[in-house]
């Protein structure tokens, strides 16, 4: 009687244990931001949404990614939302990690997703330049307009990457609400 009252304990140890992992591991998607220093490239992925460039596809095939200044993330194929969620950007591999609920993303992007709930999108190729100036939003270069490559392997175990590339319409980035202070202000 001992040896399975001992065997359970070990049990609800682990559980516990492996509990408290997962909830640490989802509130680190949750509740982090990217970052909006000016030298970071996170800014510039939560910049506004980037929008496909029209290569064969018709435009209900064509893909949207946003990624907000609050570091949720949603991904549209044409006009339907097929991935929404959570993201933490790795700048030092180009890397977005992706969080997602279960039925929160179609069928169309399954293929991406590992264990259920997670995704990764790389991206390079990012360039982006806008005009400003001190106390005015920033508005981006009609001729040159901020374009990013996104690559998003499959996890099925085929190595196959998708590749696509974007241009950004509308700059959205609100670094005036964000909590940073901003230098020169008195």
């Amino acid at each position: 009687m001992k040896v399975v009252k001992a065997f359970f304990k070990f049990i609800l140890t682990v559980v516990v244990i492996c509990l408290l992992a997962a909830i640490a591991l989802v509130l680190s998607y949750t509740l982090s931001n990217p970052n909006t220093a000016p030298e970071h490239s996170s800014r510039s992925i939560v910049s506004g949404p980037w929008d496909q460039l029209k290569a064969t596809e018709s435009d209900d095939e064509l893909m949207t990614f946003t990624f907000g200044q609050t570091g949720e993330f949603t991904i549209k194929k044409g006009k339907d939302v097929i991935a929404d969620g959570y993201f933490k950007i790795n700048e030092d591999s180009s890397k977005i990690k992706l969080f997602m609920m279960p039925g929160h993303y179609t069928s169309d992007f399954e293929k991406y997703v590992k264990f259920k709930v997670f995704g990764e999108v790389s991206f390079s190729n990012l360039q982006l330049e806008t005009e400003h100036e001190f106390n005015e939003k920033a508005h981006l270069i009609e001729d040159n307009l901020p374009t990013c490559s996104f690559l998003i392997r499959t996890q099925d175990g085929s190595e196959q990457t998708d590749v696509f590339d974007c241009e950004m319409h509308e700059y959205t980035l609100d670094v005036y609400s964000s909590e940073r202070s901003l230098e020169g202000k008195s």
